[in-house]
């Protein structure tokens, strides 16, 4: 068999009913997500998690009075919120 083939058989695509990557990340500046088409609001400082799929990412973080935040993000975004290290995995 041709190493094509080899490699055909090992290859695995993007399985989407797998379930998200879960990380843990802290918020080091300005982050912010759009409720809708409200206006931009801004994710508080301090630690969050992070789910990835292929197109976007899940914050969610606890406010100061207790309260359960939660938005998701195009993964575009998130990424370059990552590179100008406003977000830093942990």
């Amino acid at each position: 068999m041709s190493s094509c083939g080899a490699a055909m058989r090992t290859f695995r695509p993007y399985n989407f009913q797998e379930p998200a990557m879960t990380a843990h990340a802290t918020i080091n500046d300005h982050v912010t997500y759009r409720p809708g088409d409200g206006a931009p609001l801004e994710i508080p400082i301090g630690p969050v998690e992070v789910e990835l799929t292929a197109d976007s990412a899940t914050l969610s973080w606890t406010e100061e009075n207790g309260a359960a935040g939660l938005t998701a993000i195009p993964l575009t975004q998130y990424k370059e919120y990552v590179r100008q290290k406003r977000i830093t995995l942990t």
